[in-house]
């Protein structure tokens, strides 16, 4: 039997999760927090409890999915922008011998001066 995996792709919205989860994720469907949020957020009428509703049910989702997969001994691979990670799951993936793995994505913002900027500080 192969060893089950658990794989996080932590970090704050943009800073590429998705885009490399695809990447690194070996094969394991990965449990997209901020898709299933907006999917169910996305089908509820307007209201006041439609934000809280849905984080509710995509909480609910994650939870379920972590213990099937712990129940079956079964990877998993999950995002999230550290709104949810329970501490207690990565011990018990490692109790009950998962290979645990946490990507940490972080969103650097890089500014290049254009030629023209370059140009006129050079003047100075």
């Amino acid at each position: 039997m192969c060893q089950p995996s658990l794989i996080i792709f932590a970090g704050c919205n943009g800073s590429g999760k998705s885009t490399y989860s695809r990447l690194l994720s070996n094969g394991i469907t990965v449990f997209d927090y901020d898709k299933t949020f907006l999917d169910y957020y996305d089908s509820m009428p307007d209201s006041e409890l439609r934000e809280q509703l849905s984080i509710n049910k995509t909480t609910e989702d994650l939870e379920n999915l972590i213990s099937d997969s712990f129940r079956q001994l079964t990877s998993i691979a999950f995002e999230t922008n550290f709104n949810i990670v329970p501490k207690e799951w990565i011990h018990k993936a490692n109790t009950l011998g998962y290979k645990t793995t946490i990507y940490l994505f972080f969103y650097f913002r890089y500014h290049r001066k254009s030629k023209k900027t370059r140009d006129d500080s050079n003047k100075k």
